[in-house]
């Protein structure tokens, strides 16, 4: 196989070393906050793979980090429409609408999931139920599972409060580190 570039041919493996590379240093300029680069190389890494969706998640990551919310959002739904299972793409968009205010929207992103729910039920802690609406809750209990890294549990602790008004009681399944700064009465 055989990719032609700006004028020279490169074989195959020359070409992933190339995206390899290229988005590799779009992540390092990011980390270092220079934005339109990070861009400019995952312009070049989607130009030579296309249909990659991580790059183009990635590529979209940065368009939210530069305030370009609305490119960002139709970065990823042209790869949620390429790669209907990417679910980095549909974890990535359903941040993107919470972020920006779109919660109906968002919440319903968020709870597409499916390699999620395997991964829960093969740790033990699997739902017996579809993730109920949040008028679903009103008068029962609630036990919310803290199944991601720590700084995404905090960032969504903050609706707990909202549950707790509509449920009969809430519990918090989380890690023990997070316990001491969290009300006694939602300990699970």
């Amino acid at each position: 196989i055989a990719v032609r570039l700006g004028g020279g041919v490169i074989d195959a493996i020359a070409l992933v070393i190339v995206v390899y590379l290229l988005v590799n240093l779009a992540q390092i300029r990011r980390v270092a906050q220079c934005l339109g680069e990070a861009l400019a190389a995952l312009d070049r890494c989607v130009a030579l793979a296309p249909q990659h969706p991580g790059y183009r998640v990635t590529r979209a990551l940065v368009l939210l980090d530069l305030g370009e919310h609305e490119r960002a959002l139709a970065e990823l739904d042209s790869v949620i429409r390429d790669h209907p299972d990417a679910a980095d793409a549909h974890f990535a968009r359903a941040q993107l609408l919470l972020s920006i205010g779109r919660h109906a929207e968002g919440w319903r992103e968020y709870l597409w999931r499916p390699p999620r729910a395997r991964w829960l039920a093969a740790e033990g802690r699997p739902f017996a139920t579809a993730t109920p609406s949040l008028e679903g809750l009103h008068g029962k209990p609630v036990v919310i599972c803290g199944e991601q890294g720590l700084g995404d549990v905090l960032f969504f602790l903050r609706f707990a409060p909202l549950v707790e008004r509509l449920a009969a009681s809430l519990h918090l399944d989380v890690e023990p580190r997070l316990r001491a700064i969290l009300p006694a009465r939602w300990a699970a």
